[in-house]
């Protein structure tokens, strides 16, 4: 059956420190044992879920790979049956003891896969982070006993680590740095010998291993074993929809060699008949599909999970961006419009300049060639260009806008930032004079910045502020 995965508390990815980007960056974090804000140069970094964010949830689990459990239990009706359901953070497969309890299930985890290259989005100047892991629970409690590599883009520059992680006791704990196209081994057993979680990432190019043995820690709901989960996850804690880190594109990723080990000692695969499985597809809840999971193969050993879209969203919030006004100069009738815009962001997330536009509506009174002037602007005139577009067929009170563009070079305009007023000015080139007074976007009582819906902003072309005439 599907269910929509509700969103998951912050939980896992609580990295504390900073993060340094050289060249070929590694991702250095050091978590601590309890919640805390991470710092990456200088970016603030909340603390992840890593419970599976599912619709209904019981109590997610934490970590800043974000994992939500469902809110019934979403187990179809008997032994080796499959489903399908929804999260918004997580994408992969998790199994499922038939019974009701779903306590003490599984002993292992394991799974190996090829390191995706991710590829970093130029025009987010924001973290994006995906985790790919092994791991038990986090999808009908609030814990999570997992290990796996991690891919980050901080300030375009693309970084691979390993982690592990015992959430909600700590956050990511980080190991040694790795590199796409490297084969991955990974495995979380719980030895009941010693009543420790054997946690091993093993990277087989490069003959390197993590290994951590820990007992189950506070706060971990006595470490239920309820699930055995091999999981691509949307990071939680950075600035996203669903409190989720931008998920950078990794292409494909593939899942081999997938097995799960019941307390009984029963070994087998995602599709093994004494368990459940569900697949499992991240859909924000803007209704985005950020991830999409394939079928498992027919032995059950096998699984692909694709990106499909970096943000929650498929454009900006309408009310994200705002253009404050001043009319420069108010006379009804003059040879010069002139006026400052300025552009605010009251959003989530920054947003890169380069892909906002502005048009200033108004009626030419003429036929004349029409000339742009950038007076000055705190970004830099260099970084604005000014372009006139005749709107046809008219519209009231305007026959052209005037479309105000931004460079690379402006940069991004960051959250509760704005551009400050850019001083513009609109001519004939015979310098005959204009009426203003049946313009659209003139107002002369503005005479301090104040909110003018008569201007439009885009976001990609798209329409996210303001009323066309």
């Amino acid at each position: 059956m599907a269910s929509s995965l509700s969103r998951a508390q912050r939980s896992r990815l609580g990295i504390i420190g900073a993060l340094t980007v050289l060249s070929l960056t590694v991702l250095s974090l050091t978590a601590l044992a309890s919640p805390a804000n991470a710092a990456i140069s200088g970016t603030s970094m909340q603390p992840v879920t890593h419970t599976a964010q599912v619709s209904g949830a019981t109590g997610p689990a934490r970590g800043k790979h974000l994992i939500r459990p469902p809110k019934s239990p979403d187990i179809p009706g008997g032994s080796g049956s499959s489903s399908t359901s929804t999260s918004t953070n997580w994408d992969g497969y998790t199994v499922l003891n038939s019974s009701s309890t779903n306590t003490n299930s599984f002993n292992r985890v394991s799974a190996q896969w090829v390191e995706p290259t991710i590829t970093c989005d130029p025009n987010n100047p924001n973290p994006e982070w995906v985790g790919f892991w092994v791991g038990f629970d986090g999808w009908l409690n609030g814990s999570v006993e997992q290990g796996g590599t991690q891919a980050m883009c901080f300030n375009g520059v693309p970084s691979y680590s390993v982690w592990w992680e015992m959430f909600p006791f700590n956050f990511i704990q980080t190991g040694f740095s790795i590199n796409p196209g490297d084969v991955i081994q990974a495995s979380v057993t719980f030895n009941t010998s010693t009543s420790q979680f054997e946690i091993l990432v093993m990277d087989v190019t490069s003959n390197q291993t993590l290994t951590q043995d820990i007992a189950c820690q506070s706060g971990q709901a006595n470490c239920a074993r309820s699930s055995a989960d091999v999981i691509s996850e949307d990071i939680g804690g950075g600035s996203d929809l669903d409190g989720l880190y931008f998920l950078p594109n990794y292409g494909t990723a593939t899942y081999t060699n997938a097995s799960a080990t019941d307390v009984n000692g029963h070994t087998g695969s995602l599709n093994d008949p004494t368990w459940n499985s569900v697949g499992i597809t991240e859909v924000s809840s803007a209704n985005v599909t950020k991830q999409t999971v394939g079928p498992l193969s027919t032995d059950g050993k096998s699984f692909n999970t694709t990106w499909q879209h970096e943000a929650g969203t498929a454009t900006l919030p309408s009310a994200s961006i705002v253009a404050n006004y001043i009319a420069s100069i108010t006379a009804p009738s003059t040879n010069t419009i002139g006026n400052q815009i300025e552009v605010a962001n009251t959003g989530a997330f920054a947003v890169p300049l380069s892909s906002l536009t502005i048009r200033y509506w108004f009626t030419e009174d003429g036929t004349n060639p029409l000339s742009y002037s950038c007076d000055w602007a705190p970004i830099g005139c260099s970084n604005i260009t000014g372009t006139f577009v005749t709107v046809s067929p008219s519209r009231t009170s305007a026959d052209r806008y005037l479309q105000i563009g931004f460079t690379a070079g402006a940069g991004s305009l960051g959250v509760g930032g704005n551009t400050g007023g850019i001083q513009s000015r609109i001519n004939q080139t015979t310098w005959v004079n204009m009426t203003q007074t049946n313009d659209y976007s003139f107002n002369a009582a503005d005479s301090t910045f104040t909110a003018n819906p008569n201007i439009t902003v885009y976001f990609n072309g798209t329409l996210i502020y303001g009323t066309e005439p």
